[in-house]
């Protein structure tokens, strides 16, 4: 594990769709230069997250950080 600063961190995420939760209490950092892996079987919530990190997916509860910037309530770059 290292020590280096957050690159990326996600504060206790929650996502429902209509009532399914397809995201509960994620807490992650990443720091830079760290290799991270999200596994799990189907409907797990693997997309959502990444779709948290991009914007595409809004969360109800929970914070997404850049280096000092909260990215949560942000829109989606779209090339």
């Amino acid at each position: 594990m290292t020590t280096a600063s957050p690159q990326l961190v996600i504060d206790r995420a929650n996502v429902s769709f209509s009532g399914f939760v397809a995201v509960s209490d994620l807490t992650l950092r990443v720091a830079q230069g760290e290799l991270r892996c999200l596994i799990g079987p189907n409907g797990a919530g693997k997309t959502t997250a990444l779709d948290l990190i991009c914007g595409k997916t809004r969360l109800a509860t929970g914070e997404v950080y850049l280096p000092v910037r909260c990215i949560s309530r942000t829109s989606p770059f779209i090339a």
